[in-house]
């Protein structure tokens, strides 16, 4: 009764506890700027939002005023992100005014841990003085109307310029340059307009990023082991009081029980019934011809009639293969078998009767 005193005691007391969470908050496994934008993981932190040692160098997002989650390239400028592929190693950006080649034109990547990666497209970017009627008849077009005004057209295409030359000459070129992409988007459905990717190479999780166990968890944890201590003890001395002498008794009998029984019906030797004398047979000892009798027996090169001395033999019975021409062959001199020279010398060597009839020469 004291010891379930001890036990409610503690677990009420447990309930009021505080319990430090130091790492829970220096280091979150996930940030956002609100739940409507992308979570954040790792090589990311959001500026502001978390310890900056939670994350690597250059992988430095921020919240602009508007809760954007916001990519700054010191060359390229600022880009807002979609999302975060952490498996893939890939971000998601696109242009705050909403006109991404014309920040495609511009992009450099210098001073940054990104990529284009392998998943990438070139376009070339054409300035075309006059409109693109002309030009709808062409797939794999993509018209740039954020660049384009009532006196020029702005196009990106994917295909050789020498395919748009003969339906518009009045087309010059901006630049060729590599577009990212997503590697879902072989089919060539990537619209500039929208958005692209980025890579950046494999980061091994530091050990400090390890997620720690939450509050609810802890305290689960450090209830189970004192209900273990407090009631899983006396318990355990019960057991060893009251239930294991009758369990080492019943046991003992078992086997003194199993002891009997094979006393009982043990039929071993007696002087009325002795064992019987097994007298070993010697063991059969098969030993070959020598090199030299083998050696002796005739041997012939089969020619290009095939004929045999005896006709009956077509196949040696040894390796179970037909004779073929220039083979050379060896008969057995009592029998006149033929079999593969190498195959019935090596066949001689442990066996001395014939493969085929079992005769032996030296009978």
């Amino acid at each position: 009764m004291d010891v379930i005193k001890i036990s409610f005691f503690f677990i009420v007391f447990l309930q009021f506890v505080p319990y430090p969470t130091r790492g829970a908050e220096i280091c979150p496994i996930y940030q956002w700027c609100t739940k409507d934008e992308p979570t954040v993981r790792f090589p990311f932190t959001l500026k502001g939002r978390g310890s900056e040692v939670c994350g690597s160098p250059g992988y430095e997002l921020t919240c602009n005023e508007m809760n954007k989650t916001v990519l700054e390239l010191p060359f390229s400028g600022k880009f807002f992100v979609r999302n975060v592929y952490s498996l893939m190693q890939k971000i998601e950006i696109y242009d705050p005014d909403n006109c991404l080649p014309k920040r495609i034109l511009k992009l450099n990547l210098s001073g940054t841990p990104y990529e284009l990666g392998s998943s990438y497209r070139k376009y070339s970017f054409l300035n075309c003085s006059s409109s693109i009627d002309s030009l709808l008849n062409i797939t794999k077009l993509v018209h740039i109307s954020c660049l384009s005004s009532s006196t020029h057209t702005v196009i990106a295409t994917n295909i050789s310029i020498a395919n748009i030359a003969p339906f518009n000459t009045s087309c010059l070129l901006i630049a060729d340059v590599s577009v990212p992409i997503s590697p879902t988007e072989d089919d060539g459905s990537h619209d500039l307009n929208e958005n692209f990717f980025l890579s950046w190479p494999w980061l091994q999780l530091p050990p400090y990023l390890t997620r720690p166990p939450k509050r609810g968890k802890r305290r689960t944890i450090l209830l189970s082991t004192l209900l273990s201590i407090f009631i899983g003890i006396p318990l355990l001395t019960i057991f060893l009081c009251f239930c294991w002498p009758p369990i080492i008794n019943w046991y003992k009998r078992l086997r003194a029980r199993r002891a009997r029984m094979r006393a009982t019906t043990y039929e071993g030797p007696s002087p009325a019934r002795p064992l019987p004398i097994i007298i070993p047979r010697p063991p059969v000892v098969r030993t070959g011809l020598s090199d030299s009798t083998i050696q002796s027996y005739p041997q012939v090169i089969l020619g290009e009639s095939g004929r045999l001395p005896n006709p009956n033999d077509t196949t040696c019975a040894i390796c179970i293969a037909d004779f073929q021409p220039k083979d050379i062959l060896k008969n057995m001199p009592t029998c006149n078998h033929c079999f593969h020279a190498n195959c019935l010398e090596q066949w001689l060597r442990v066996n001395a009767t014939c493969p085929v009839c079992r005769k032996s020469p030296l009978h």
